[in-house]
């Protein structure tokens, strides 16, 4: 299923703050999502970044009218027939001012970013569980240490953990949420490091998944479905996902749970 990524607009932030605009893109229109559909793509990923969008601790409650706005770019999307994905994006930077969702933090703070990072998903998963199979979410974008280095396995362990909570926390939301398609990224969404050992494979076993294959500003969908994962199928998964990543360039990968996992 090709697809086309909605970038550099509602991930965009000035110090901080997101803005659609603050990079220099228009507004999101229609009229844009039919061009884009006229082109032959059939999905569009949606990147959003929260940030200063996010209030302060316990609950975290994300500002409403940022939260009405990603709707209606998802809504352009599905009422035009077209799969939207959207994310929390830039959350995860230590390159971006007030970047929260930082795996490379100390345990004490690892316990407040964890809170919060349940909170946020809480929130959108409510405010789109009676979306069907159209939407799908993706859990993060590119999390790691800011490091292009061998992953630190504590480091990759929070990450782990936050893939796990997001989809806790989306299944338990209710609506269509219980069946919805989710995506999760390994390290910085690298194929090495995400088919390799260390522990994402593992972590996320014993479940159905789909591979999901990014190129540039294309999505793939279903490039090929495995059967349940366990430890004695990581060679097989490992070697599945380099084989797709030497005959189509691929430039990250990630992994879909299929939507009746819990």
């Amino acid at each position: 299923m090709p697809g086309w990524n909605l970038g550099n607009q509602l991930e965009a932030n000035s110090g901080g703050t997101p803005g659609e605009t603050v990079w220099g893109n228009p507004v999101i229109t229609e009229k844009l999502i039919k061009q884009v559909k006229a082109q032959g793509f059939k999905s569009i990923r949606i990147p959003v970044s929260y940030l200063s969008k996010i209030g302060a601790g316990p609950n975290y409650t994300i500002d409403s009218k940022w939260l009405d706005r990603v709707q209606e770019v998802v809504d352009m999307c599905i009422d035009n027939g077209l799969y939207a994905i959207i994310n929390v994006h830039g959350d995860g930077y230590y390159t971006v001012k007030g970047g929260w969702l930082l795996c490379g933090e100390s345990a004490s703070e690892q316990k407040k970013i964890k809170a919060k990072y349940e909170k946020v998903w809480e929130q959108i998963a409510k405010r789109f569980k009676n979306y069907d199979e159209h939407l799908v979410f993706e859990s993060m974008n590119e999390e790691f240490d800011n490091t292009y280095n061998t992953p630190n396995r504590e480091y990759y362990d929070n990450i782990n953990a936050y893939n796990q909570i997001f989809v806790d926390t989306v299944r338990k939301s209710g609506g269509k949420n219980n069946v919805r398609y989710l995506l999760i990224p390994g390290w910085n969404t690298d194929i090495n490091y995400t088919a390799g050992d260390y522990g994402f494979l593992d972590y996320f076993g014993l479940c159905y998944c789909t591979l999901c294959a990014v190129e540039n500003t294309e999505a793939v969908f279903t490039v090929i479905t495995v059967v349940p994962v366990n430890s004695n199928y990581i060679p097989l998964m490992s070697g599945i996902i380099h084989i797709l990543c030497k005959i189509s360039t691929i430039c990250c990968i990630a992994l879909i749970l299929v939507r009746f996992v819990y």
